[in-house]
């Protein structure tokens, strides 16, 4: 049975984990009638003696007698209970945590009060079960975004968060922004703070803002060389990749995560909107256009492990795809691949590969 004076608080969502045993920390002091003596421990350990240095703190923390009517104590951001296998896990760290468990499980001694908080806590393990059985657990987890890379519902949820700071994206700023905190939603709320400081009375959100302000994620980063290339915008994109260069990115690994797949792409949704009138004012009604196409139509489309279309790129090509025609991409897609044949067969400079690569691209959307 769970005890009314141990209170276990973890979760992915650092804030929320932190906040709300924080508020219970300090309504267990101003609730109290009787003066309650306080002890705060730093849970955060790198090593398996300082795991075994925090958990004896704990041990004599919950054993020594309060000298006034009570005693609250708090193991705050303990990190090795999941985040850090390889230092949980350690033979010192074990002991150490064994120590801790074999106190807890006999019991909160009288008038005192423990809270534990975590970042993560490995649910597979003994304690973890020992835990929830003595303690009442309060868990606050961010919603998981990385496996299904839903950036429409990364998006909303960005635009939620913002309403906490009185932020207003513009519709290209929030693609751009989910881009660069790369599915991180704690970052994003860094980021977030980060602008409402800088914006002050303006609350308004655009894409340069972002670009001025936001440490971009590498997803990020192939994302504007995309947006450049797909706009035209051929000097932007030649000045991102040889950026990329400079940092020691591989340039075949460059060519074929940005320049072959987007000019793939590109054709590919120029043949399908030749064949079907898709929306592209609204993503959620293009993706369930493209599940409703005839499975001819479908059959060069990527799809996402649980087998629905993956919508979002093609629905960002789609509404670039006027800027090209379909004999320009032809071209454009001969001389890309040519172009990363040179970089995989030519000791060829690699940054004069891509601008010659750019300058046929302009070439073909002349002719």
């Amino acid at each position: 049975m769970s005890s009314d004076s141990f209170f276990l608080f973890f979760g992915t969502d650092e804030q929320k984990v932190f906040s709300k045993a924080s508020e219970h920390f300090k309504n267990v002091l101003s609730n109290n009638e009787n003066s309650l003596d306080e002890e705060v421990i730093d849970g955060r350990a790198s090593s398996a003696e300082e795991v075994f240095s925090v958990c004896s703190q704990t041990v004599e923390a919950l054993q020594t007698l309060p000298f006034f009517g009570g005693k609250v104590v708090w193991l705050k951001q303990a990190s090795f209970l999941g985040e850090n296998p390889r230092v949980s896990q350690a033979q010192r760290s074990q002991e150490g945590i064994e120590m801790l468990m074999k106190v807890l499980s006999k019991g909160i001694p009288k008038d005192t009060h423990f809270l534990l908080s975590a970042l993560r806590i490995d649910k597979r393990r003994s304690f973890y079960k020992e835990l929830s059985k003595i303690a009442k657990v309060q868990v606050f987890d961010l919603p998981e975004l990385n496996r299904s890379k839903d950036y429409q519902n990364l998006e909303s949820l960005i635009i939620n968060e913002a309403k906490n700071f009185n932020l207003v994206f513009e519709k290209k700023a929030i693609e751009l922004f989910a881009l660069f905190v790369g599915n991180n939603l704690r970052i994003a709320r860094m980021e977030l703070e980060k602008m409402s400081l800088y914006l002050g009375e303006k609350k308004s959100v655009d894409i340069n803002l972002v670009r001025l302000l936001v440490a971009p994620s590498d997803e990020g980063i192939l994302w504007e060389i995309n947006e450049a290339l797909e706009n035209k915008k051929l000097g932007r994109a030649l000045s991102l990749i040889s950026n990329r260069l400079s940092l020691g990115q591989s340039s075949v690994a460059l060519s074929r995560a940005t320049i072959l797949p987007i000019v793939r792409r590109l054709l590919l949704v120029k043949s399908l909107l030749a064949y079907r009138c898709l929306p592209l004012d609204n993503y959620s009604a293009f993706s369930k256009a493209l599940e409703e196409i005839e499975e001819v139509l479908q059959l060069g489309l990527k799809r996402k492990k649980d087998g629905s279309i993956n919508a979002y790129p093609l629905y960002l090509s789609a509404k670039s795809a006027h800027n090209f025609s379909t004999q320009s991409l032809r071209k454009i897609l001969l001389a890309s691949l040519s172009a990363d044949m040179t970089l995989v067969t030519s000791a060829i400079d690699n940054e004069s590969v891509f601008t010659q690569l750019l300058a046929r691209w302009q070439m073909a959307i002349n002719d």
